[in-house]
């Protein structure tokens, strides 16, 4: 006796495998189902346009800012599912920023990952 998914050679099945692809979001519906918002807080216009390009690529949602001022703004504001911070802003630290937001109760659950061009001895313990 046959499995009852399996046919002698020759016979035909009328039933279709459900299609996954029907299943499946497309283009647009896809990067707004998974959208997760990232906060970009880069003064280097390349490095910014980097992190946007990679991140938009992959569905995600960005928000840009330059300031580290700004950043506790858009973060109160958007609360992003992440922050790539970098170190070091022109006007304050990137690391006095992601302090403040650890000290906030409504932002500290927000991860921050430290980025830097110009990584100097010590840095790595000071983050």
């Amino acid at each position: 006796m046959l499995h009852p998914n399996l046919r002698p050679a020759g016979s035909q099945c009328t039933k279709k495998a459900p299609s996954l692809r029907a299943a499946a979001p497309r283009g647009n519906q896809a990067k707004v189902m998974m959208s997760k918002k990232v906060l970009i807080v880069e003064d280097n216009e390349l490095n910014m346009k980097l992190f946007h390009d990679l991140l938009d690529s992959q569905g995600y949602e960005t928000l840009q800012t330059r300031e580290g001022l700004q950043a506790l703004a858009l973060a109160r504001l958007h609360k992003p599912d992440l922050i790539l911070m970098d170190i070091q802003l022109p006007e304050i630290s990137g690391l006095e920023v992601t302090k403040w937001l650890k000290d906030d109760e409504e932002l500290s659950h927000i991860p921050v990952v430290a980025v830097t061009a110009f990584a100097m001895k010590g840095d790595e313990e000071r983050i």
